[in-house]
């Protein structure tokens, strides 16, 4: 049986996305992306046009499979409370399974790659804080949680959350890692109704 053709566009974004978050973006040559797939660069530019519409698509599907993750989580029948637990987890098991990805999205958010376009991350991020910060609503009506602006008290979980996932990153620091859970039980108790 024959098996069937790798998808090429697939194959450029791994090479992309493993040369931008080994290298940076501007060290990572076209011609090192399309030489690692066998490809040439007439093709990386039929798929995405230009080194820097191939680096905004990656992180704009990077973030798009997230969201849809949250998304799903957000439309679930568990209560407020484990949701958050769920999202938690979501974000520390990606840091664990697609570290290149993780990097990729830390780079673009914090700017740490001056270099790499500047994108308008609110077009990306926006998504995932909102169905988080619906869920943090659902709380405060079933007064689980007291009533605070829910995007705010977002914002102060994912405060919680991003080191956890560097850490998972990047194993080798020796930083004590939290589970779901204690982050969790950090975030609750200090947004608990008294």
């Amino acid at each position: 049986m024959k098996k069937p053709p790798t998808n090429v566009r697939e194959r450029l974004l791994r090479a992309a996305l493993h040369a931008f978050t080994a290298r940076g973006y501007s060290a990572a040559s076209v011609r090192e992306i399309v030489e690692s797939c066998a490809v040439t660069k007439p093709t990386l530019y039929y798929y995405f046009g230009s080194k820097e519409r191939l680096y905004r698509t990656l992180i704009a599907e990077t973030f798009a499979e997230s969201n849809r993750r949250i998304e799903r989580i957000a439309a679930s029948p568990l209560p407020p409370a484990g949701k958050l637990e769920a999202v938690v987890e979501h974000y520390l098991n990606y840091g664990r399974q697609k570290p290149d990805q993780v990097r990729l999205i830390m780079t673009a958010l914090y700017r740490s790659d001056a270099c790499a376009p500047e994108m308008d991350m609110r077009v990306h991020i926006l998504p995932n804080l909102q169905a988080i910060a619906g869920i943090i609503e659902e709380g405060m009506r079933n007064r689980l949680f007291r009533r605070e602006n829910p995007l705010r008290l977002c914002l102060q979980l994912m405060g919680l959350i991003h080191p956890q996932m560097l850490i998972r990153v990047r194993p080798e620091r020796r930083l004590p890692a939290s589970t779901p859970r204690e982050i969790m039980r950090t975030f609750v108790e200090g947004i608990g109704k008294r």
